[in-house]
């Protein structure tokens, strides 16, 4: 088995990924099945978009410290954005469901706008990801080390 060696920056990098995932996720718990918040100015979407911006931060930020990300390249589960993102949102949908015994509403349309956050965090991650593996491939190219070349 091969052990590769990263800097303490990206060390650092990856502990401060996997720290705010844990935060997010957390927060997301505390959010659900505490009391109700009253987050910033209220009006009729607002609880709406916190579920938005909470779920797809949760979702980037798993899949960057997970999956990929600019720098590292892949991580401990490096191939498997898909998978981390499905489990991102059975977690939003069973933290939504799991409200009812807290005396909160359970809603479909926050289940709905769950699912919107985490294909916004994948999809944000994913053109990172494309970007940062294209550049990587033309700089490989213009430097003369493309593996097909004659």
């Amino acid at each position: 088995m091969q052990v590769h060696k990263r800097s303490k920056g990206a060390q650092l990098t990856d502990t401060l990924l996997w720290a705010a995932s844990f935060v997010l996720l957390v927060l997301s718990f505390v959010l659900s099945w505490g009391p109700p918040p009253h987050l910033g100015p209220a009006f009729d979407w607002s609880d709406k978009v916190w579920h938005l911006a909470g779920y797809g931060a949760l979702c980037g930020t798993v899949l960057l410290a997970a999956v990929w990300r600019p720098g590292r390249g892949g991580g401990r589960f490096a191939g498997a954005g898909i998978r981390v993102a499905a489990l991102v949102l059975v977690v939003a949908w069973v933290t939504e469901v799991l409200q009812a015994p807290f005396h909160r509403d359970v809603q479909l349309l926050d289940a709905g706008t769950d699912l919107a956050g985490v294909m916004v965090g994948f999809l944000v991650w994913t053109v990172l990801h494309k970007r940062f593996a294209l550049a990587a491939y033309f700089r490989r190219s213009w430097s003369g080390k493309t593996a097909w070349r004659s």
